[in-house]
């Protein structure tokens, strides 16, 4: 079972690092996906199909840019960040003031979504 660890991952030139959780599922005690996948349930457990399945969360994060800070220290507040829901149990998509302003972006009168408008 993955730990709250973060993970580099080097690709070519290319360095992402990963930051691993546990799911829902597992931290509120559904332990079936840890065990096995939808193909490998035993016979006796193919009821547990309907059940949510366990899966690793992750977030992946690229460093731009350090500016004078160490690339893994910048990753690791990304991944503290992130982990400080706003109002709820789990984990965000972007860090929490990151998060909190696009929230409040969208819920303004005068928003536009541009996600998908050509240039």
């Amino acid at each position: 079972m993955p730990e709250k660890i973060l993970y580099r991952y080097d690709y070519g030139d290319a360095v992402s690092w990963l930051f691993s959780g546990q799911s829902r599922q597992h931290a509120g005690g559904q332990r079936t996906g840890t065990q096995y996948a939808g193909r490998t349930l035993p016979g006796g457990q193919l009821a547990q199909m309907g059940a949510l399945f366990h899966a690793m969360t992750r977030t992946e994060y690229v460093i731009a840019r350090c500016g004078s800070w160490r690339e893994g220290q910048l990753a690791g507040l990304a991944a503290r960040v992130s982990e400080q829901a706003a109002m709820w149990d789990g984990r965000t998509n972007l860090p929490a003031p990151l998060h909190l302003a696009k929230s409040a972006d969208e819920k303004h009168p005068g928003f536009v979504d541009q996600e998908g408008l050509s240039e």
